[in-house]
């Protein structure tokens, strides 16, 4: 693991998920995804995500940001991630 490079923090929207808010403490990350618990860490340039429900692991999550104001990435169902289940996955940053 790698020192965090960037912050994911703040308020994001997609068009798959509504309503997503993320903080960032070092390399940890927690916050929400819709109804979705989010638990993860920013290992250089990436974040990794585990998105929970009723206490089980229902997606993981890989985000990149090209530019502040943008998460790009993919989701799958599956835990561990398997590409068979991609999902392509854009945020667009809605507040701080």
């Amino acid at each position: 693991m790698l020192p965090a490079t960037i912050s994911v923090a703040g308020s994001w929207t997609s068009s798959g998920w509504k309503d997503v808010v993320l903080s960032q403490t070092d390399r940890t990350v927690k916050g929400h995804f819709d109804e979705y618990a989010i638990d993860g860490v920013v290992s250089g340039s990436k974040a990794y995500l585990l998105a929970s429900r009723d206490g089980r692991y229902r997606y993981s999550v890989v985000l990149e940001m090209p530019s502040p104001h943008i998460l790009l990435g993919y989701y799958s169902r599956s835990i561990p991630y398997e590409s068979r289940n991609r999902q392509d996955l854009r945020l667009d940053r809605t507040g701080p």
